[in-house]
């Protein structure tokens, strides 16, 4: 139970404890005092965590009594999460004391007063109990702080922190480094590209330990140009864990078609693959192929060998035992991929230990023993490449280069001729990273291996988690900047890998390498937990889930939850979960009923794909809650009311919830929303009013424009995005069309009223975004070459003007990348059109543009 950095939540707690000391604080009665002894009693345990941190794995007794403290931190976070929310509550009530005071006296009445006197009553008894709890726990704490006199703890204020980087990689600049390999390289592509004269398909195993780079090699090959030319088909599919035949079809079936399909049974599958391939030379890679079984590997065999003429199999598998036992038949005989030589080691360690600038890995090192330091970094990485990788973190983030070779022969390090070996040297790589970054990086055991990351959800799960501090320096970055950088720090020192940028260079996905998850798995023990084993235990002390299959009935998942009361994290991965769906036992309003109101600690509720249709009315009871992804639930209609009283919410995900109709009237109650997704929520009619209250939304990819937003006081208009300054990313305005006004309606002209309207947006200080689309149309379906000639020949001129200033008033900020217009029926685009200096990407879609685009060859990046 000790895998939570128990310094890092003592330092939080102790920083979320200080506003709450201060004078101006909105707290009354005993509270403050209370707390203020709380910070005593808390600062003396933070003293004693980085020495019995460090003393836990050879100690007994300390370990157990981080056990029962861990325990206890935890349940402070919680206490001042509710006495924030409490704070906040007393604030804005004091707010709107004036207003409500002056209709007290307007409207005179008993009933009023009594209320009035009802709800004061309430606030105090609240207040008192809270007093309670607070010496409750502090009480509890200084009991856990009295047996340390047995444990013989040294006090220490601060962790030492390994070095920053001088050059910290910017998002476009985290290179994917590879050195050597050019011989195997050469050997796979010949294999490739080889004619087989006794069968239509062959394949090959590379088979190596841990780390020494298989799936590199592999990607290395996939990309390769004259591959991509060879194959007209090309599939990676990763097998990872256990080797289930279904699955692994079922995965091929998803490449193949480059989308989720439902699951189908194996017959079904066998077919499906057998003709899908019999029309393609391909090339398949099964990745990391573990838990092999001979039986199942000849009948997945089997059905692969219908491809066309030239197909081939590419495999990467830990266990050379399982190349042997596949080099049967088709197979060639296994090619086992060893280390790097010694020359290829170290200039993979420079460049590492430079961020991959191959200019500063030339420059001489400051100590004169180069070669003996090259010789020490041979013998302890053997040439695995991942353990040469680790060495260049601990090297350059711990120890300045004169006492480089005294590290390389201490007795910390293992050699990395095997896995163990390795595993030591990542877990001293996770051991001297600050506090803040362990527990990051623990989240991630909750994905499966080879789990594709989508960057920005972790982040802003590390964010509902409070994991990401706000700047000591007191600049004005926001927490999803600093959350990038922390992820930028982690994949620095090589626990992240195979980053993907979307088109504009941002930081799309990333993986973990196998061998980073079995440490990151093997550190969080019981505290964090897959609910893809039977066998994986919950206690009491489980505070982070995730289920990634469909092993049990949402019932049976409520009652293995039972026992983890202090549950901060219920993930359901959405690759995974489609059963539910597809064989009727989705999660119904009784099942997600029990599964909210038994945690009421939880932060993060992570509920894709499980075809829920009516959520609880007690959702609007998890105070704590953060970060609530119902995307892909395509049942859901609306949300509840009581969803509004989620106040700490900051991420709302609602991404592809095809058949939601409407956001809640009172959403602009929840104040410290960040990130509002509502992209191919087809059915949504508008945006409510009091949207643009929100000003702290990040991001919002989608704005539906609502009929009648101008006479219906909870429609909101274009209006609600004047105030959203903070977006960033892509926004996406739908409906356009709905603007459009006719003379008769208005007594301001159809052009002027479309300026008017456009320009209450003010995209133009939406300095952050990147992406813009303004879509006439909803963007539901696509049109037909017939329906389009009939749209452009139907534009009647009032629709022309309108279209034409409504698109000039909608203004971006110059530095925009990408601008996407759609079904616009004006002839000619708008003035600013060639200020946007940094537009690489502009597309006109169903559009009415007419008038010579010659100018556009100004704009220098498009």
């Amino acid at each position: 139970m000790t895998s939570i950095s128990l310094f890092s939540v003592g330092k939080t707690i102790l920083e979320r404890l200080t506003p709450f000391l201060q004078p101006e604080a909105a707290l009354q009665w005993n509270l403050r005092t209370e707390l203020q002894k709380l910070n005593g009693t808390m600062a003396s345990i933070q003293a004693l965590l980085l020495d019995a941190e460090e003393q836990q794995e050879h100690s007994p007794q300390v370990k157990d009594w981080l056990q029962k403290l861990e325990i206890l931190l935890l349940d402070a976070e919680d206490l001042l999460d509710d006495v924030a929310t409490e704070a906040l509550r007393e604030e804005m009530a004091t707010g709107n004391r004036d207003s409500d005071d002056c209709f007290n006296r307007c409207r005179i009445g008993c009933r009023a007063a009594v209320c009035f006197l009802l709800s004061v009553s309430s606030q105090l008894i609240y207040i008192m109990k809270m007093a309670h709890r607070v010496k409750t726990l502090r009480e509890q704490l200084e009991a856990i702080h009295a047996d340390n006199t047995k444990l013989s703890l040294t006090p220490r204020h601060d962790e030492e922190s390994g070095k920053m980087r001088k050059h910290t990689p910017t998002m476009s600049s985290i290179p994917d480094i590879f050195v050597g390999r050019e011989d195997d390289v050469r050997y796979i592509k010949e294999f490739l590209f080889a004619k087989e004269s006794s069968t239509n398909v062959a394949a090959v195993s590379i088979a190596g330990i841990g780390g020494m780079g298989k799936t590199s090699l592999a990607q290395l090959v996939y990309n390769d140009e004259d591959v991509v030319q060879e194959f007209n088909l090309r599939l990676w599919v990763c097998v990872s864990e256990s080797f289930e035949v279904d699955a692994i079809l079922q995965r091929i079936v998803d490449t193949a078609t480059g989308q989720k399909q439902p699951s189908f049974q194996r017959q079904s599958l066998c077919n499906f693959v057998e003709e899908y391939f019999t029309r393609e030379k391909y090339l398949l890679v099964l990745d990391d192929l573990c838990n092999l079984e001979c039986r199942k590997w000849d009948f997945l065999g089997s059905i692969l060998e219908g491809g066309a003429s030239g197909s081939k199999i590419l495999i990467t598998t830990r266990f050379e035992n399982y190349a042997i036992m596949m080099s049967r038949g088709s197979f060639r005989p296994p090619y086992v991929l060893h280390g790097l030589s010694s020359p290829q080691s170290w200039s993979l360690l420079r460049l590492v230990v430079s961020g991959g600038d191959q200019q500063l890995a030339n420059e001489p090192l400051n100590t004169i023993n180069v070669e003996e330091i090259q010789t020490e970094v041979m013998k302890n990485s053997v040439g695995v490449p991942l353990a040469v990788k680790t060495l260049a973190t601990l090297l350059y983030f711990k120890y300045p280069q004169t006492e480089w070779l005294s590290f390389l022969r201490s007795d910390k390090l293992l050699p990395a001729d095997h896995e163990d070996g390795i595993l030591k040297n990542l877990k001293l790589n996770y051991d001297y990273l600050p506090s803040h970054l362990k527990r990051c990086l623990l989240l991630c055991s909750l994905f499966p291996k080879n789990y594709k990351i989508d960057v920005q959800v972790l982040i802003y799960k590390w964010i509902a988690l409070g994991l990401v501090k706000s700047s000591p320096n007191g600049s004005e970055q926001s927490l999803y900047k600093l959350g990038l950088e922390y992820f930028m720090d982690l994949t620095c020192r090589s626990f992240f890998q195979e980053i993907k940028r979307d088109l504009l260079g941002n930081i799309d996905t990333c993986k973990m390498h196998d061998l980073v998850h079995d440490l990151a798995v093997s550190i969080a023990g019981s505290t964090y937990t897959q609910l893809n084993d039977p066998e994986n235990e919950i206690t009491g002390d489980t505070c982070y889930i995730s289920l990634n299959h469909d092993l049990w009935s949402p019932s049976e998942v409520a009652s293995r939850l039972a026992k983890a009361k202090r549950l901060r994290v219920f993930s359901v991965q959405p690759e995974k979960s489609t059963k539910w769906y597809q064989w009727g036992t989705t999660w119904d309003e009784s099942s997600f009923e029990t599964l909210v109101s038994n945690f009421a600690s939880l932060r993060v509720l992570e509920f894709r794909n499980s075809g829920v249709e009516m959520l609880s009315h007690q959702l609007g009871e998890l105070e704590h809650l953060r970060f609530l992804d119902l995307s892909f639930n395509d049942k859901i209609v609306r949300l509840p009311d009581s969803i509004t009283m989620l106040r700490n919410l900051e991420v709302l995900d609602l991404f592809k919830c095809e058949r939601f109709l409407e956001l809640p009237k009172d959403l602009n109650k929840l104040e410290n929303l960040s990130i509002l997704n509502c992209g191919y929520c087809l059915a949504l009619t508008h945006m409510p009013a009091g949207l643009g209250e929100l000003t702290r939304l990040e991001s919002l990819p989608c704005f539906v424009v609502g009929k009648d937003s101008s006479v219906l006081d909870h429609i909101g208009g274009l209006d609600e995005l004047k105030n959203l300054n903070n977006l960033r990313g892509t926004l996406q305005i739908e409906n356009l069309a709905r603007l459009r006004v006719r003379g008769t309606t208005t007594a301001l002209s159809p052009p002027l009223m479309a300026f008017i309207i456009g320009g209450g947006a003010h995209l133009k200080g939406k300095i952050h975004l990147q992406t813009l689309s303004l879509r006439w149309d909803d963007g539901r379906h696509g049109k037909g070459i017939r329906e389009q000639i009939q749209f452009l020949k139907g534009s009647e001129e009032e629709d022309v003007h309108f279209d034409e200033n409504l698109l000039e008033s909608l203004r971006p900020h110059s530095g925009l990348n990408s601008f996407y217009v759609t079904g616009h029926k004006g002839r000619k685009l708008p003035s600013w059109i060639c200020s946007l200096t940094q537009l690489v990407n502009l597309h006109l879609g169903w559009c009415n543009v007419q008038h010579d685009l010659h100018h556009l060859q100004g704009l220098p990046s498009l």
